[in-house]
């Protein structure tokens, strides 16, 4: 709550509909489930000993 607060706090100076889309942190949600879904690869990989490639 603390984070959405801040998010629309941020944005107010850029309009209601900035401050209304900030609130609902949908690009911030999309952003942690892609780093989640990385994480959780790296430690699939770490589990099986999977060689790293970059």
């Amino acid at each position: 709550m603390i984070f959405m607060v801040e998010r629309v706090v941020t944005v107010r100076q850029r309009g209601k509909v900035q401050m209304a889309l900030a609130g609902t942190i949908v690009v911030e949600m999309v952003f942690d489930v892609f780093l989640q879904l990385v994480q959780a690869r790296a430690f699939w990989q770490a589990a099986w000993r999977k060689e790293s490639k970059w």
